[in-house]
Protein backbone atom coordinates (compact mmCIF):
# COMPACT_ATOMS: atom_id res chain seq x y z
CA UNK A 1 0.00 0.00 0.00
CA UNK A 2 1.55 3.51 -0.79
CA UNK A 3 0.12 5.31 1.85
CA UNK A 4 -2.54 7.16 -0.46
CA UNK A 5 -6.51 6.38 0.47
CA UNK A 6 -8.66 6.01 -2.25
CA UNK A 7 -11.75 7.97 -0.86
CA UNK A 8 -14.27 9.02 -3.18
CA UNK A 9 -15.94 12.60 -3.32
CA UNK A 10 -18.90 12.88 -1.27
CA UNK A 11 -22.24 13.76 -3.40
CA UNK A 12 -23.39 16.83 -3.25
CA UNK A 13 -26.78 16.65 -0.75
CA UNK A 14 -27.93 19.98 -0.21
CA UNK A 15 -27.33 23.48 -2.30
CA UNK A 16 -28.18 26.91 -1.85
CA UNK A 17 -30.45 28.62 -3.77
CA UNK A 18 -28.38 29.99 -6.36
CA UNK A 19 -27.06 26.12 -7.53
CA UNK A 20 -30.67 24.97 -7.14
CA UNK A 21 -32.12 27.74 -9.59
CA UNK A 22 -29.49 27.39 -11.51
CA UNK A 23 -29.99 23.07 -11.99
CA UNK A 24 -33.83 23.70 -12.43
CA UNK A 25 -32.87 26.78 -15.36
CA UNK A 26 -34.97 29.31 -13.70
CA UNK A 27 -33.98 32.58 -12.01
CA UNK A 28 -33.53 32.77 -8.52
CA UNK A 29 -36.29 35.16 -8.17
CA UNK A 30 -38.72 32.44 -9.85
CA UNK A 31 -37.44 30.01 -7.07
CA UNK A 32 -37.66 31.63 -4.11
CA UNK A 33 -41.53 32.44 -5.36
CA UNK A 34 -41.91 28.83 -5.74
CA UNK A 35 -40.39 28.53 -2.39
CA UNK A 36 -42.61 30.85 -0.68
CA UNK A 37 -45.28 29.46 -2.25
CA UNK A 38 -43.98 25.78 -0.99
CA UNK A 39 -44.20 24.06 -4.30
CA UNK A 40 -40.67 23.22 -4.28
CA UNK A 41 -39.18 21.77 -1.32
CA UNK A 42 -36.80 23.45 1.02
CA UNK A 43 -34.88 22.87 4.12
CA UNK A 44 -34.26 25.61 6.85
CA UNK A 45 -31.29 25.01 8.36
CA UNK A 46 -30.64 28.45 10.79
CA UNK A 47 -31.33 31.37 8.61
CA UNK A 48 -30.05 29.52 5.62
CA UNK A 49 -33.01 27.70 2.74
CA UNK A 50 -31.38 24.90 1.12
CA UNK A 51 -32.63 22.44 -0.94
CA UNK A 52 -32.04 18.56 -1.46
CA UNK A 53 -31.00 17.67 -4.81
CA UNK A 54 -32.87 14.59 -4.96
CA UNK A 55 -36.07 16.94 -4.35
CA UNK A 56 -35.06 19.05 -6.84
CA UNK A 57 -35.01 16.19 -9.37
CA UNK A 58 -38.19 14.85 -8.12
CA UNK A 59 -40.04 17.72 -8.71
CA UNK A 60 -39.00 18.21 -11.74
CA UNK A 61 -39.90 14.71 -12.78
CA UNK A 62 -43.31 15.81 -11.30
CA UNK A 63 -43.89 18.67 -13.81
CA UNK A 64 -43.25 17.18 -17.06
CA UNK A 65 -46.85 17.30 -18.88
CA UNK A 66 -47.74 13.81 -19.98
CA UNK A 67 -49.02 13.47 -23.38
CA UNK A 68 -48.44 16.75 -25.11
Amino acid sequence: MNGKLNIAPAAVILVDAREAARRLAISPRTLWQLTKDRAVPSVKIGKCVRYRVVDLEEWTRKQVVQGV
